[in-house]
């Protein structure tokens, strides 16, 4: 009897593994199809920055004991005239504050500041955490801190208490110098495709003055290739 539940047991987890790769191939073929497809206006107006500093404020690693490290992305990006915080890390431990939050207070960066807050993709790595993402929202820390003045750029639906996201699911100049990619869909990684197929992630794309567009991307799940054609395909620079 217990050989026979092992090996119905074993059937059923390789059927659902089985099926998982095929749901994700099967993604994978539909999203190449809409990529072809797809086409996106030109922004001619986009302008350009003289300046651009973009300072890592969560990432796997640090260069000193004063800062805290994890599995997470945040930027603190500075051009001629927006201050913009990508991303919010993850805060894994559910510490407060937050790395993000420490590693602000340490680098004297004032979250106030920031006029723009862009997500770049709906995983827990990069809205503050499981919590968060489960709520289908984000957060710097464990509580939510007032946004009240900021413009919010999120790749799907999210909330924010307080305020209105704006789903960037088509490329919009969101300053001077500055433009969202736009969401591009991919086949969710395999440990959150248990939970959807699909998924998407916007880029930034910054037009520095005599240099051309510099691209900041979160992870670059559609690919590098396809987030330097949608920049190819929006703007005249190089």
């Amino acid at each position: 009897i217990a050989l026979t539940i092992l090996t119905v047991l074993v059937v059923l987890v390789g059927a659902g593994v089985g099926y998982l790769i095929l749901r994700q191939q099967q993604t994978k073929n539909q999203f190449e199809r809409e990529w072809q497809a797809a086409q996106v206006p030109h922004i001619a107006d986009l302008g350009a920055t003289q300046s651009l500093t973009i300072l890592p404020l969560v990432d796997e690693a640090t260069n000193g004991a004063e800062l805290q490290a994890e599995h997470g992305v945040a930027y603190w990006i500075k051009t001629d005239t927006a201050t913009i915080l990508f991303d919010v890390g993850q805060n894994t431990k559910a510490s407060d504050p937050s790395p993000l939050e420490a590693n602000m207070a340490q680098l004297a960066v004032q979250p106030e500041e920031a006029q723009i807050v862009v997500i770049s993709h709906n995983h827990p790595d990069h809205t503050g955490g499981m919590r968060w993402w489960r709520d289908h929202t984000f957060s710097l820390g464990n509580q939510q801190a007032d946004l009240t003045g900021k413009t919010l750029y999120v790749p799907t639906a999210l909330t924010y208490p307080g305020l209105t996201p704006i789903v960037a699911d088509q490329p919009r100049k969101i300053a001077d110098g500055v433009a969202t990619l736009g969401t591009i869909p991919y086949a969710e990684v395999w440990q959150l495709a248990l939970f959807q197929a699909r998924n998407v992630e916007q880029a930034l794309a910054i037009n520095v003055a005599g240099e051309g567009i510099v691209i900041i991307t979160g992870c670059g799940h559609p690919s590098l290739n396809k987030v330097l054609a949608r920049a190819q395909a929006l703007f005249a620079e190089p």
